[in-house]
Parts: C-alpha cells; structure tokens; sequence
C-alpha cells in the first residue's frame, strides 16, 4: 500500500552548506529506498510531500519529525493513495516557477484540487509559499 505525507517545518540556524548537504543526503538516501516527492526550501523553511511503501514513509517522518536541523512542523496531509503522483525524489533550494521547473509537483496541486476542492485550499496555499509566478 502506498502512503504520502505532507508538511512544513521552520529551519533552526542552517547555513546554506547545511541546507545542501541536507538537501543532497536526502535525494540520495529517498532514492535508494524509493521514496517519491518533493523538498523545497525557501525563506527558512522547508515544505515536503513524500510518497512511497506505508510503513517506510511513516518511518521516515517519525525520523524527520525528530530532526533538531527543523521545528514547527505543521503535517497537511497523512493519507493512502492508490499511485504516486511523483516519479522521482527532488529537491530545491531556492524558490521555484509554478509552470517551469516542476510539473509533477503542478499536476499533484491540481489533481488535489479537482479530487477535495474544500480540502486542497491549505497546501495549495502553502506549496504557493514556495512558488513565484512567472
């Protein structure tokens, strides 16, 4: 059964070495288990959606949840899904274009909100956050 969690959290004192670094493990390390979706960074805080094998997701996220690198972590949504909307792990961090640099992340944001338009209204708000519009 496949799994997806999304979140935001606030950084605590990174420097942008320790944000890359950070960014780098967690490709190498989503890839290796074959976990799907996106990291972004952007003005101190970080935004994530992973997706992957129930019980490894939810591993994870007990991990993240204890990292000391990040606080406030507000999850939006923790819920099965029939396919990932995701075909690799990426990550970014800088602010990204909504219509250029990640389509999956546009197409999830949209399948989201045909699927629960009521529902839809925080993460789209909130992935916007990490979003300029070109």
């Amino acid at each position: 059964m496949l799994h997806s969690i999304a979140y935001i959290s606030t950084a605590n004192d990174l420097s942008q070495f320790e944000v890359n670094e950070l960014m780098h493990t967690a490709k190498l390390k989503n890839d290796q288990l074959n976990i799907t979706g996106i990291l972004l960074f952007s003005d101190n805080n970080f935004f994530q959606i992973i997706e992957g094998d129930h019980l490894l997701i939810h591993e994870l996220f007990e991990k993240i949840k204890q990292d000391t690198r990040h606080s406030d972590i507000i999850t939006i949504f923790n819920r099965t899904m029939p396919v990932p909307f995701f075909t690799s792990f990426q990550n970014n961090y800088m602010v990204i274009s909504r219509n250029k640099d990640y389509p999956e992340l546009q197409q999830f944001l949209e399948t989201l909100q045909e699927s629960n338009p009521q529902g839809s209204e925080n993460i789209n708000y909130l992935a916007h956050k990490f979003m300029k519009f070109s």
